[in-house]
């Protein structure tokens, strides 16, 4: 079909710059508006063979898309030039082409100590280390934090730990951090400061123009309780981490939930804490489905999703980062408008490490995928409270405290909202007097403290004439 004219999508980076070329270790966003409302949108990489599909993602209610990962990790070691084939609403897109360049720029990424990628282990005596790539002669700090989904100049650092080392020019470094049992299971980023000895904001408690992230949009490194220490067996378990959410303006840029007004979009990022044994897969497929109790999931764990216009299907597909399976911020259901309550399910389907051959099975199959809810409710999608009709009050009375005791003196048994009108005339007096008796009080207090404050100068203002001369 031909592509649509009035639409336009661009590549960006993490901070949302456009761009048509990265480099090896950037990450790859794209970003659109004119899209058909409420539809599905694929991106695969034009392959030799075959198309390769990167991610599938939805535009909202106003045919936009918000910032969305493609590529976790450009890892191209020469430069070449790819294209991105763009479906929309089952309408082709224009192309979005890319160039990979080699560059100079300062970087650095969780590693072994041989310098390969190391992005998820275990908790234990397993080393955490970093590798600092084509930093300048001098001095370096590093401070291990806990992930945040964006990192803006100001924000506060807050290091779980900082190591210091001196670094080589034209040198990769290795800077160990220590074991993972001494940082303990989450998620984490990694900062460097290249500083001179004596530089007065080498202590500045916050994120600085020169600083370095590993990266803005994921965690770097992701350290896990081992899923049989945690379950003390491993079949049959539902791993059950917080999915839903919405992003924010500020740190940490997302928050997770589990209620959303009617017409609220729901959003998803997923940062677990524990993986089964072999879970490869770089891509995952994410299912919203009506919530289902013990009984429904005993009888079929098929997964229905119903993010689309109308309760209808709509999957979305991501990249994930391998070995520590965390996604940034993902649109999954735009603008819902049935109440109820519902759940969001991650299926690692094929499960292979090959993105070409991923496939979604449509199956909640334990332990490798995922649920936000299972036998608890993932999140409930409720009427707005502020609108006016059955709902009006529920999350907290609109009745001015006058009409509040109004209802209580005049209804026995169930509380029934009565008429709102003004309080009679002789309620307003009384309210009145009240407030003008308190006024002359508090006018009084302050008429003769300003009197004692003047005398209290004057006395001073003596003494000190007095003293002097």
């Amino acid at each position: 079909m031909r592509a649509n004219s009035g639409s336009q999508l661009w590549l960006a980076d993490w901070a949302g710059a456009r761009r048509e070329a990265f480099v090896p270790g950037d990450a790859v966003f794209v970003s659109g508006h004119g899209l058909p409302a409420l539809v599905p949108v694929e991106f695969s990489l034009d392959g030799r063979r075959r198309a390769i599909v990167l991610a599938r993602y939805s535009s909202d209610r106003h045919g936009t898309l918000a910032p969305a990962l493609l590529i976790p990790r450009v890892e191209s070691n020469k430069r070449r030039e790819h294209r991105i084939l763009v479906s929309a609403g089952g309408q082709r897109e224009e192309p979005l082409d890319f160039a990979v360049e080699q560059d100079r720029a300062q970087r650095l990424f969780s590693s072994d100590r041989l310098g390969r990628l190391q992005t998820g282990i275990e908790e234990g005596d397993s080393p955490v280390g970093v590798t600092l790539r084509d930093f300048e002669l001098g001095c370096v700090r590093v401070f291990v934090v806990r992930r945040q989904f964006g990192w803006r100049i100001g924000d506060p650092i807050e290091p779980a730990l900082q190591v210091d080392v001196r670094v080589s020019r034209g040198e990769n470094t290795y800077v160990a951090l220590g074991t993972s049992s001494e940082l303990g299971r989450g998620s984490y980023q990694f900062i460097a400061r290249p500083y001179l000895a004596g530089w007065y904001e080498t202590d500045e408690p916050y994120l600085l123009a020169g600083d370095v992230v590993s990266d803005h949009a994921f965690a770097s490194l992701v350290i896990r309780v081992p899923f049989d220490r945690l379950f003390d067996f491993e079949n049959g378990i539902v791993l059950t981490p917080e999915l839903a959410g919405r992003p924010l303006s500020h740190r940490p840029y997302f928050q997770f939930l589990n209620n959303f007004p009617k017409g609220t979009d729901v959003y998803a990022a997923l940062d677990p804490d524990a993986l089964p044994q072999g879970l490869v897969s770089t891509r995952a497929a994410i299912y919203v489905i009506a919530h289902k109790d013990e009984s429904d999931w005993a009888t079929s764990t098929t997964l229905s999703d119903i993010s689309g216009p109308g309760m209808t299907p709509n999957i979305k597909i991501v990249p994930i980062v391998p070995g520590c399976v965390n996604w940034n911020t993902t649109l999954v259901w735009p603008n819902p408008q049935t109440p109820g309550k519902y759940d969001v399910a991650i299926d690692f389907g094929s499960n292979v490490a090959d993105p070409s051959q991923f496939a979604a099975d449509g199956s909640l199959d334990a332990p490798l995928d995922m649920i936000d809810g299972y036998v608890r409710v993932g999140f409930y999608v409720t009427e707005d409270p502020s609108l006016p009709g059955r709902s009006q009050g529920r999350s907290g009375s609109t009745r001015t405290p006058w009409e509040q005791s109004r209802c209580r003196r005049r209804t026995s048994g169930r509380r029934r909202p009565i008429r709102s009108r003004s309080p009679p005339p002789s309620a307003i007096r009384r309210s009145r007097a009240v407030l003008t008796r308190r006024s002359n009080r508090a006018h009084s207090r302050s008429s003769s403290s300003c009197t004692a404050t003047r005398a209290w100068r004057a006395r001073t203002s003596a003494t000190t004439i007095c003293s002097t001369t």
